[in-house]
């Protein structure tokens, strides 16, 4: 469905209405605090969202973890209440609307689209859009990490709950991400110094290996 509807309209027009359909969404949530109003923008954004192609076993999945993270908040307030500030429970579902419609759009908007479009037409600076599509595309690539380390777990019959013996797994991945990341900036001239990374010089890592 997703496709299809590309087909019909290019990927700017796509992704910039469903970007505003979002945002108006969003700052519908934030002006009306009423539990019904914002039901209602929930279920119609949603909606759009499913006619976009977001299926619904995603959406399920979403609601969960965000569930859980709105679950966590909660209790947070519950243990460490506020005298000063009376508990309103409109707020955490606008936490659970705003996260789940949020995580929701990288499913069927074309992030990538809106700010390719951004920087060309120079709307926004460079320094500013290149971090957000390194940051865009670590979403796909961390969500292969997570099958690939699941799959070898798997393969070597590992027992027990297997997602915490992955997480240094994924602290490795994400420390060399960053790192490959931080290069490419300085790379491509976006660091303020314009400098490039094979100007660093590695004396102080030839002189600690020596220590060593």
């Amino acid at each position: 469905m997703k496709l299809n509807y590309c087909l019909i309209y290019p990927e700017k027009i796509h992704s910039a209405l469903s970007a505003l359909v979002l945002f108006s969404a969003l700052v519908g949530m934030f002006i009306f605090k009423y539990p019904l109003v914002m039901s209602a923008l929930f279920l119609m954004t949603i909606i759009y969202f499913f006619y976009l192609g977001l299926s619904s076993l995603r959406l399920l999945k979403i609601s969960l973890y965000t569930g859980i993270f709105t679950a966590i908040y909660l209790l947070m307030i519950l243990l460490f209440p506020n005298p000063d500030r009376a508990f309103e429970p409109a707020v955490f579902i606008r936490l659970f609307f705003v996260s789940t419609l949020s995580v929701s759009s990288l499913e069927v908007i074309y992030g990538e689209v809106i700010l390719l479009y951004l920087a060309q037409q120079k709307k926004f600076p460079v320094i500013l859009i290149y971090p957000l599509l390194f940051s865009l595309s670590s979403i796909g690539l961390f969500k292969q990490k997570f099958e690939l380390y699941k799959l070898n777990h798997r393969l070597r019959q590992t027992k027990g709950w297997v997602l915490p013996k992955m997480l240094f797994q994924f602290l490795v991945f994400t420390l060399r991400f960053s790192e490959s990341g931080a290069l490419s900036l300085i790379a491509r001239g976006l660091s303020e110094k314009k400098i490039y990374y094979y100007d660093f010089s590695i004396k102080s890592y030839k002189s600690q290996d020596s220590r060593v």
